[in-house]
């Protein structure tokens, strides 16, 4: 474990995970208390934030996801990373199509004047903490081609007609539109 005597972890939130945790004398395990749905394909918005007892030092932060259920957090489950923290940081996490769905674990670190490493501290000293949370990856929708050649054969005053070429493997497509004077888009949900 890390030393968090004087920086630590005070919240992670990621969907509707949304824990305040403060130090947890170097590691803090989540795993069996919160949980939150996670869709492939699909993007979260991520906000950490370090705590500190007096002032705040330069901090890495590092979030990875074992996306193959291996037991290790490879580098390319490393789903966020940022150096010279002091202060909540937000990013974006993607969650891959050929992530195996499921329980899953998450591991946030923080550490001292360093990027963090997942399970190795670096050489910079033993100062920062580790989180561990559980998150259920779930099917989300696969991405689909886009059609191409898209074409305007007539407009009328009440209707239109298009044209395109089919994507592979499409059943049906999903058409919206909206008036130019108008935010608000209005969907045609099956169009063959």
């Amino acid at each position: 474990t890390l030393d968090a005597s004087e920086e630590w972890i005070e919240s992670v939130e990621i969907n509707t995970l949304n824990n305040v945790s403060g130090s947890d004398n170097g590691y803090g395990d989540f795993t069996g208390s919160m949980i939150t749905n996670l869709a492939t394909n699909n993007s979260y918005d991520l906000t950490l934030t370090p705590g500190f007892s007096f002032d705040p030092f330069q901090e890495g932060l590092g979030v990875w996801i074992d996306f193959n259920h291996d037991g290790i957090f490879d580098s390319n489950e490393l789903v966020f990373e940022q150096n010279n923290v002091t202060t909540a940081v937000s990013g974006s996490v993607a969650i891959p199509n050929n992530a195996i769905l499921g329980l899953t674990r998450m591991r946030v670190v923080m550490h001292f004047s360093a990027v963090p490493t997942a399970c190795d501290p670096p050489a910079f000293g033993s100062f920062g903490e580790i989180e561990d949370y559980c998150v259920n990856i779930v099917e989300g929708f696969s991405p689909c081609d886009i059609p191409t050649n898209l074409d305007t054969i007539s407009v009328a005053e009440t209707s239109a007609q298009l044209s395109w070429d089919l994507a592979a493997g499409a059943q049906t497509y999903l058409l919206r539109y909206k008036l130019t004077s108008s935010i608000d888009w209005n969907e045609i949900m099956t169009v063959s």
